[in-house]
This record gives C-alpha cells, sequence and structure tokens, in this order.
C-alpha cells in the first residue's frame, strides 16, 4: 500500500507487520481474504532511514475506514499562510476523515475567524462584523463574501445543537469553501507576485 509517511512525509511503499490470524508472508493483503467483519492491520513505512508504524481500520470488502495517524495531513505547511489559519484548517480534514462533520464546519469557522482577523478586524467582534470589516476594505466581495457568510452560518449550525443537523455534504462543501478563501487572500496574491518577479527578471 503506498501512501504518504506521517513521520518522514516521504512517498512509500506500507508493508503489514501485524494483523490477527493471518500469516504476513506477502507484500500487500489482498482484499479477499477478509470479507467478513472488521480487520485491523499495522503497516510499517519501508523508508530506511524511517520504519515508523501506521495503525489500519478497515472493512471486510477492503476498503479502509480509518489509518492512524493520517497520513493525508502529514503535509508541509504551505508557504504563505500563517500558523493559526493553516493549524486550523488542517484540523478540519481531520474532523472531516472521522466522520465528526459538526467538528469539522466548526473548524472552518473558527478558520475563518483566524482569517478576519489577521487581516485587521478586532478581536472583540462578532464575525458577522468582521465580515463586514472586510467586505469594506475590499479584502472579500461578491461571492467570496457570500461564501463567507456560508460558512458562518453552518459553522453556527455546528456548534448549537438547536440548530440544522449537518451532514457529510454540508461538511465537505464547507471545508471546501474555507480552502478557497485560503488559497483566494493567501496564495493567490503569492503566486501572483512570483510570476511578476519571474518576469522581471527574464
Amino acid at each position: 500500500m503506498v501512501l504518504k509517511c506521517p513521520y518522514c512525509n516521504s512517498i512509500c511503499n506500507f508493508k503489514p507487520v501485524w494483523c490477527p490470524n493471518y500469516t504476513l508472508d506477502i507484500v500487500e493483503i489482498p482484499p479477499n481474504k477478509f470479507r467478513n467483519g472488521v480487520w485491523n492491520v499495522v503497516m510499517q513505512c519501508d523508508n530506511v532511514s524511517c520504519r515508523k508504524y501506521i495503525f489500519i481500520f478497515a472493512d471486510g470488502m477492503g476498503g479502509i475506514n480509518a489509518i492512524f495517524p493520517l497520513p493525508s495531513y502529514a503535509q508541509e505547511k504551505i508557504e504563505g499562510v500563517p500558523d493559526d489559519i493553516w493549524i486550523d484548517y488542517i484540523e478540519t480534514g481531520k474532523c472531516f476523515d472521522i466522520k465528526t462533520y459538526n467538528a469539522t464546519v466548526v473548524m472552518c469557522r473558527r478558520a475563518l475567524q483566524n482569517i478576519t482577523i489577521d487581516k485587521g478586524a478586532k478581536k472583540s467582534d462578532d464575525l458577522y462584523i468582521q465580515l463586514e470589516d472586510l467586505k469594506n476594505k475590499g479584502i472579500i466581495q461578491g461571492i467570496l463574501y457570500d461564501v463567507a457568510k456560508h460558512i458562518r452560518t453552518v459553522g453556527n449550525d455546528g456548534a448549537h445543537p438547536e440548530k440544522s443537523k449537518v451532514i457529510e455534504d454540508d461538511a465537505k462543501e464547507i471545508k471546501d469553501f474555507t480552502w478557497q478563501i485560503i488559497d483566494y487572500i493567501y496564495l493567490l496574491p503569492c503566486r501572483i507576485s512570483k510570476i511578476q518577479t519571474r518576469k522581471q527578471t527574464t
């Protein structure tokens, strides 16, 4: 099984080293060996400088339910995104992967509020007022402002039990929308700056 190792950040082949009631003298565990119930397996990174372990929960038909630690969130921080906002966004992905959809949208709302504060909104203000502040400054306008309001609304749903239930589709949508705002505010200006610098030197 090829994954990005959560320890060494290399793309590696993970080999099984422990699985109940099965002899691990193989490279891969065939899905058809486990037709019923849930199986668990410990796998080891084949990078000689790492050799650390991950734990996989899978279903009886070969599908993976969960991996710990989560390899998909071992990536290095993307240049240009402030630390607090990056940490919040990575946590939204972890929450989504373990199907905690209320927590996913709440973390998206938190990331959005950190963005407003980073861009000069008052910490003491409500998120609604903070978003208005960014709109007035021209930082988010038009459809991006509408998207930000939607993140706030669904994030409130996740935080308050009397609100509408947050389902998987809602959580995925809000997570994707949050990334679009991060990309627009922090990463797009970096890409444009690099293009301009490159053109000036050619």
